[in-house]
């Protein structure tokens, strides 16, 4: 009977991990990467606006050293906020957060200083472009 409850026990471990790291990856979709960092779309907090414009949050995850200048912290990823102006074929970053691997953070807020610029074609950017205007429900 202990090996019963054991082996159960085991079970549902196994499907409780499998549950947490499936609703992970249910949040955050893969884009792209480069040599430096791989980049998440999150599709949860996609918002649009009545001109067609998208919001949305990526995660970058560094992939080689993320030293900051000086080199006194490391960046393990970074969530920026990014509006496209799917239009004009257009974007503007209006927040960076990072974080580090000590467990600090940075936020910098640009919301009313950013400027826009094109989307720069077979770049991250475009990548981000492409997925949105073929996935989100809002365009």
């Amino acid at each position: 009977m202990k090996k019963y409850i054991g082996l159960f026990f085991i079970i549902y471990i196994f499907f409780q991990i499998n549950n947490l790291s499936y609703s992970q990856d249910d949040r955050w979709v893969y884009i792209t990467e480069s040599d430096i960092e791989s980049i998440y779309l999150d599709k949860l907090t996609i918002e649009c606006d009545e001109y067609g414009n998208i919001e949305v949050w990526t995660k970058r995850y560094c992939l080689s050293d993320c030293r900051e200048q000086g080199g006194y912290k490391i960046r393990n990823y970074t969530i920026v906020k990014t509006i496209y102006y799917l239009r004009e074929r257009k974007t503007k970053t209006l927040k960076v957060i990072d974080y580090y691997t000590d467990e600090s953070n940075f936020m910098f807020d640009n919301t009313g200083r950013a400027s826009e610029r094109d989307v720069v074609p077979d770049s991250v950017g475009e990548t981000i472009y492409d997925y949105i205007t073929s996935h989100c429900p809002c365009k």
